[in-house]
């Protein structure tokens, strides 16, 4: 069938063999009340570490209204001297919208880390996160997803990213995503999306999967 938005499906590949060690850290969602601003208060999300290392967050917008997110993560060593800096965006996230974003480490060895954030009210996009159509089919015998992604809005999607989040005994193991530009109202792409691998680039087992919009948006504004 087809899945709007956030897409939960089940089933994945079957799990013959779980040679797998790596320790996977799942921490407890952030409230983030310290925060300054009203509307940061409001985004919420939990953190993630892949099977190859990099972390992944579940972001909700608990908003009454669309924002972008600027997100940024200090990598620090055992003397607390930063190592490294990664910073991802989120842009136009309706309101009460869960995604998804992943950082991939410009530091590759670190003893821990730091998130911090902003939001901003959303004024250069206009959000179609809702517009978009996904469905979804696993193809085992290729390791990937295929998905039938359509624009349903009335108007080009500039920026569409869909990612699917990989799951392990109810822990994130894995993300995966893929990309297109300028899709037409109306009209539908097709997007192929990999199984994910841990840092030997190893395919590696799942028994879930979660299917994220992670970005949906055009700009208000022509660079030309």
């Amino acid at each position: 069938g087809i899945i709007v938005g956030v897409i939960l499906l089940t089933g994945g590949k079957k799990d013959e063999n779980n040679s797998e060690n790596n320790e996977v850290v799942e921490n407890n969602e952030k409230d983030n009340t310290e925060k300054g601003s009203e509307t940061d208060s409001k985004i919420k999300y939990t953190e993630h570490t892949t099977k190859r290392n990099s972390i992944v967050l579940i972001v909700k917008n608990n908003n009454s209204k669309t924002v972008d997110v600027e997100f940024d993560i200090d990598y620090y060593d055992t003397n607390n001297v930063i190592v490294g800096r990664d910073t991802e965006y989120l842009y136009a996230v309706p309101a009460n919208y869960e995604t998804v974003i992943e950082f991939t480490g410009s530091a590759k060895e670190y003893d821990h880390y730091k998130i911090t954030y902003k939001t901003e009210k959303t004024e250069y996009s206009t959000s179609h996160f809702d517009d978009v159509e996904v469905e979804a089919k696993d193809n085992k015998e290729d390791e990937e997803f295929e998905l039938v992604v359509k624009n349903s809005s009335k108007e080009t999607i500039g920026d569409l990213t869909v990612a699917i989040v990989f799951y392990r005994n109810g822990k994130v193991v894995g993300y995966s995503y893929d990309f297109d530009y300028d899709v037409p109202a109306g009209e539908s792409i097709l997007m192929t999306i990999d199984y994910p691998y841990n840092s030997d680039y190893d395919t590696i087992d799942f028994d879930d999967y979660k299917v994220y919009v992670v970005e949906a948006y055009s700009s208000k504004y022509s660079m030309y």
